[in-house]
């Protein structure tokens, strides 16, 4: 059985301007995209710039209406509580701390007190960013960044893992280090 089903995915985006006369009013960003993933298995979307895979998470994570087709995740009731999702664009609050991101994260995941601390821990120590727990986003690196963005996705040990580009500005130790 499948965790995630993407059937006939499709997104078109509404072009507005006075100034343009055009023949197609909208802009495609994904066209009849489907596919399935079984628990274990790992797909990866592969494609040029403006091929979709983005608009495709952002569908799959429920961030963007598609214009057709549907997603169903299948695991339990809640299934978005078993996501764990890493965007493209650094969802890090520029003043607050990494410490505080994670525990925000795990409360939002619905992670109990008592198990955030160790949850935080144990990603902490596994990508190597127990020194800047205590720094503010705004003083990250993008590679460090981008490392706490993949923790945070990685709290709770999601069922599914969504992971769009999460090793962009890492050096070649941090991303053998991810992977």
């Amino acid at each position: 059985k499948p965790v995630i089903l993407v059937d006939s995915l499709r997104k078109e985006f509404k072009i507005e301007s006075e100034n343009l006369c055009l023949k197609t009013p909208n802009a495609i960003g994904t066209r009849h995209i489907s596919f399935h993933v079984k628990k274990g298995e790992v797909l990866g979307l592969l494609g040029p710039n403006g091929a979709g895979k983005t608009t495709s998470i952002l569908m799959i994570v429920g961030e963007l209406e598609p214009t057709a087709g549907e997603v169903i995740l299948h695991s339990t009731a809640d299934s978005l509580a078993l996501l764990g999702y890493c965007p493209q664009s650094s969802p890090l609050w520029p003043r607050l701390t990494v410490a505080e991101h994670l525990e925000i994260y795990a409360a939002v995941t619905g992670i109990k007190r008592e198990d955030a601390d160790q949850a935080i821990k144990r990603v902490s120590e596994a990508l190597e960013l127990r020194e800047h727990l205590s720094k503010p986003a705004e003083k990250l690196s993008a590679g460090v960044s981008r490392k706490v963005c993949f923790a945070i996705s990685m709290l709770g040990n999601p069922t599914i893992a969504l992971l769009d580009e999460p090793s962009t500005g890492l050096d070649p130790k941090g991303q053998q280090r991810l992977w």
